[in-house]
């Protein structure tokens, strides 16, 4: 009996010490500059690129964790100097996404992000999923929160993308 007590107890302080090696609670990290907020495990990679004299690379911002098989990037890039609208931005921009990732756009629908409506689709190679994408466009600048995981139906994908908001300028 009491050996039975004692390896229920090593049990529980097993089962506490293993709860408490979870992963780090979602931290919200805001991009006033750049009109987004997103939310990461820990810090994320911060990239901003300027925009090329010759017009052929916009101005851009890039948020990115990489971690155990997941890669969540939040950016913005100004689309400032556009000669589309709002919507044409918004609607090439799954295609234009697919193709510079060398893959085709899996099944779309609409999401919506502090009001602003935009498109969610699946990153398609070789017939397989492999990333899951919200594209917004709002005050000119087009907004990609992209979600890709090693683990199917990786709850921390929709964790990800549900925690991207814009805030505005």
């Amino acid at each position: 009996m009491r050996n039975a007590l004692v390896m229920a107890g090593i049990g529980l302080v097993a089962s506490v010490a293993l709860a408490a090696c979870g992963p780090p609670p979602l931290k919200e990290y805001t991009y006033p500059a750049w009109g987004f907020a997103a939310s990461f495990r820990a810090a994320p990679t911060e990239t901003d690129t300027p925009a090329a004299a010759d017009g052929s690379q916009l101005h851009m911002f890039q948020a990115e964790y990489n971690k155990d098989g997941r890669d969540f990037i939040a950016s913005a890039t100004d689309e400032s100097t556009s000669k589309q609208t709002d919507d044409q931005i918004l609607a090439a921009a799954p295609v234009t996404i697919a193709q510079n990732a060398g893959a085709t756009v899996g099944a779309m629908s609409n999401v919506s992000a502090g009001g602003v409506v935009g498109r969610q689709f699946q990153i398609v190679h070789a017939g397989q999923s492999s990333a899951r994408v919200r594209v917004f466009v709002a005050d000119r600048r087009l907004y990609q929160v992209v979600a890709a995981s090693t683990t199917a139906n990786d709850p921390e994908v929709k964790a990800f993308l549900d925690s991207f908001r814009i805030i505005g300028k």
